[in-house]
């Protein structure tokens, strides 16, 4: 093995790992973060807006990773609950940090490894940092090694021609069946599959698809919210205008005004 192929990193120092309960119309902005760390959102949602352009929605089990420098602003309509850690990281000859993916879906091992640092932490035992450390650098390199797989995977034939599907075909309402036969399996193995290798649902990657063009069609001004939840594929605005504000925290007329300002 090369040298620059090497994974090598290592915790310099933890400042926190807590549990924190947020009331409605939370609302944090980080304008220029000093340490790494993340969030895992263990109830509700939050909108997640990166550098002040990209904006997702974060839900119950999503990991964020934060690194040094981010500018991110967390909104949540609802009370939300998360935990949250922040860390000074070392990665000495490469980047490989930073090539992490920011949101990971994490699975119930995972999440209660978190839950565990977390309780540990508030002990405040001689040995919680080292506990902490331990348990924080065994969970970055399974986020590497998920990471990996996910790669030597990304040319999986199926999930490839379901991404390729929902990309062409988000703008109208479809069956999973449809799609399946598309990808030649049968529904439920491609749903297996493609949350596996993914990360998410394939109505979760349908609805990222729509907000984002829905974004992208109001701030332009030349849809109204009505044309815009037509060229969508929603019945009614009523539709529409319910699935943007579940997403978005806002109504898409509200959103339309604002973008215009």
């Amino acid at each position: 093995m090369r040298n620059r192929d090497i994974l090598s990193f290592d915790i310099h120092d933890i400042t926190t790992v807590v549990q924190k309960h947020e009331g409605a119309g939370f609302d944090f902005r980080n304008v220029n973060r000093m340490i790494d760390g993340f969030v895992l959102f263990t109830d509700g949602e939050a909108e997640l807006t990166w550098q002040g352009e990209d904006t997702v929605i974060v839900k119950k089990d999503d990991l964020v990773i934060f690194h040094q420098n981010d500018t991110y602003r967390f909104f949540a309509e609802k009370p939300c609950s998360y935990i949250t850690c922040g860390l000074f990281l070392d990665y000495p000859g490469g980047n490989k940090i930073k090539a992490l993916p920011r949101i990971v879906r994490l699975d119930d091992e995972h999440i209660q490894k978190i839950h565990d640092l977390a309780t540990e932490w508030d002990k405040h035992r001689y040995d919680s940092a080292m506990y902490c450390r331990i348990g924080i650098m065994s969970l970055y390199l399974d986020l590497f090694r998920m990471t990996a797989e996910d790669e030597l995977s990304a040319s999986d034939p199926a999930v490839s021609l379901a991404i390729d599907f929902l990309h062409n075909n988000f703008k109208r309402n479809f069956q999973s069946e449809e799609i399946a036969r598309y990808c030649s399996l049968s529904a439920s193995h491609l749903r297996s599959k493609f949350s596996k290798k993914v990360g998410m649902t394939l109505t979760e990657y349908r609805d990222r698809l729509r907000i984002k063009a829905a974004r992208e069609l109001l701030s332009g001004g030349e849809f109204s919210v009505k044309e815009t939840a037509s060229e969508l594929g929603f019945c009614d605005v009523y539709h529409f205008s319910k699935f943007f504000a579940k997403y978005m925290a806002t109504t898409p007329a509200r959103f339309a005004k604002e973008a215009k300002r």
